[in-house]
């Protein structure tokens, strides 16, 4: 007899670089845990470029008394240069920390029938949490500052399985944990939580997505399917156009114009330079980087008629520098002529 399943929720993972807004390298996966729950659940997970849909044999198969253990997605990215292109927090790094979503906070909103999995309209510093394989620090924590734990679901966690170290100040151990979010709070604030994984070799995803299936399943009594969207937004830079072949030292005139033929980069005082050096141009204002635009950046002679000497490449995510001692705009992409 065939199984019949019922399409319940779609996640989708979307990136304003992206021509269609779909965050195309972003790679879904799960861990042997959660391959046995799925099971055990009737659930199908059906990936697609940019998210997935969820199908459920039986929806009452996911209300759980014990809602213990989530879904537990890991999303990936095959681009080495999508933390260039991508608008990230500066608190996160992909070698110790990572993006963190789960769908415990949209209870008010159930419903709805596009639920972002995050506090604002893109990713930002709320998602980004730091990885603990067994040890996290509290600078600010005192011998006798009264600390209390939690999990994702706001149960207490024992003083058991977390301690604080004998050797340093302000460092804790974990024990006996099962992978998932560990909610500091200390003298009835609320600090910045961790996520602890006891696999010492795990492979660090870009982000971890928490499903509880109670909660789906609370959600679903209001709504015939969810919907939830991840939503990164694309990095601003200010451009600089380096023209670096001696051709262009004959002009005297040169400007950059965008499609509209507005002068949106200023020439950088050639007074203050070599006479060999490169023209270069830079941007007044930061400018998106886009897989893909219909806007054009053209260079012009305003002593020339016609006056557009040639079509200019856009930035690209390869040629992103950082100069840290600017605190205003420190991103910059660098385009050679």
């Amino acid at each position: 007899m065939t199984q019949e399943f019922q399409h319940i929720l779609d996640l989708f993972i979307q990136h304003r670089y992206f021509k269609e807004g779909i965050f195309v390298p972003a790679h879904i996966s799960y861990a042997d845990d959660t391959a046995r729950l799925l099971r055990n659940l009737g659930i199908l997970i059906k990936p697609f470029s940019g998210g997935l849909h969820l199908l459920a044999s039986d929806k009452e198969l996911l209300k759980t008394e014990t809602d213990t253990q989530p879904i537990r997605l890991y999303l990936s990215c095959n681009d080495p240069y999508f933390i260039n292109y991508t608008d990230l927090p500066p608190e996160y790094t992909p070698s110790d920390s990572i993006l963190y979503f789960n769908n415990l906070s949209h209870d008010s909103n159930a419903g709805d029938d596009n639920l972002y999995m995050h506090a604002d309209e893109f990713v930002g510093s709320g998602e980004v949490l730091p990885i603990s394989f067994g040890k996290f620090s509290i600078p600010s924590a005192h011998e006798r500052s009264r600390l209390t734990f939690f999990d994702a679901l706001d149960q207490l966690i024992s003083n058991e399985s977390i301690r604080r170290s004998h050797n340093i100040p302000g460092e804790f151990v974990i024990t006996g944990l099962q992978e998932g979010l560990v909610r500091i709070i200390a003298e009835e604030q609320e600090l910045n939580p961790v996520y602890y994984v006891p696999n010492r070799i795990w492979k660090i995803p870009m982000a971890v997505v928490e499903l509880y299936p109670g909660k789906l399943h609370d959600a679903l009594k209001t709504t015939r399917k969810l919907q939830y969207t991840i939503n990164f937004n694309n990095r601003q830079t200010i451009w600089k156009y380096f023209l670096v072949d001696p051709v262009y030292q004959k002009f005297n005139k040169l400007s950059i114009i965008n499609g509209k033929k507005e002068a949106i980069f200023d020439a950088l005082d050639r007074e203050q330079t070599e006479a060999d050096d490169p023209l270069v141009f830079i941007s007044k204002y930061p400018i998106p980087l886009l897989e893909y635009s219909e806007d054009t950046f053209r260079l012009v002679d305003d002593n020339k008629s016609p006056p557009v000497i040639k079509s200019l490449p856009r930035a690209s995510p390869e040629q992103l520098y950082r100069d840290d001692t600017s605190s205003d705009q420190p991103n910059y992409s660098h385009i050679y002529i």
